[in-house]
């Protein structure tokens, strides 16, 4: 967790010549458009958050089974009950409903498999407005393969909102809890304590260097 900050004293303030400089906590804005093809981009990084080709595909297969989730699950757990999930770049929340999906619907699952964390580390947050219109997009095609992904956007949707610089905890069902790193990585990192848990799978996504 993020340690609070210390304030000054009144004497401190009363003392003080020079200009109070403090660091804003809302992050960096993204700088978000649309393109030709209706693909969600960063100005700023000059790259698409996900391929308008088969984003879920893509997902599926880079992450999914990229990192055997499915596979993992079957088996039973070593030490702890909870699986532990980290993803840089949180985006669209695409990767994180997709990893929801297949942890809730998996039918093969041990049942010694009680707690799904995911850890999202993401600087350029999208606004509650933004992220909502993303996500109605998803949906205006009854084909499209986003389609089985409504009930947990919809839920996901329901608390998400403008975030400020920190952890924000989002606890969407008894077994799956999203923390939230709005910071960059290095830092949210550090703010870590030395004593968590260890990711069992990385997501490292995010925007081209």
């Amino acid at each position: 967790m993020i340690e609070p900050c210390t304030p000054l004293s009144l004497l401190q303030v009363m003392t003080y010549s020079g200009p109070l400089k403090i660091k804003s906590l809302e992050p960096e804005d993204p700088l978000i458009e649309f393109n030709q093809g209706g693909e969600l981009k960063s100005s700023r990084f000059g790259d698409v958050y996900a391929s308008s080709l088969d984003p879920v595909g893509e997902s599926e297969h880079v992450f999914i089974e990229g990192n055997q989730l499915q596979q993992r699950w079957r088996e039973p757990p070593k030490e702890s009950s909870s699986f532990h999930v980290g993803e840089l770049g949180f985006g669209t929340g695409l990767n994180f409903l997709l990893t929801w999906k297949h942890w809730f619907e998996a039918e093969d699952k041990d049942p010694g498999w009680q707690h799904l964390y995911y850890s999202g580390f993401e600087a350029f947050p999208l606004s509650a407005v933004l992220m909502e219109t993303v996500h109605q997009n998803w949906f205006k095609d009854p084909g499209s393969p986003y389609q089985t992904l409504y009930p947990y956007s919809k839920q996901l949707l329901d608390q998400w909102q403008d975030m400020m610089i920190g952890v924000h905890r989002i606890a969407l069902d008894s077994s799956i809890t999203l923390d939230l790193h709005i910071n960059d990585a290095f830092s949210a990192m550090a703010q870590r304590p030395k004593r968590s848990r260890p990711m069992d799978a990385w997501f490292l996504d995010g925007f081209s260097p």
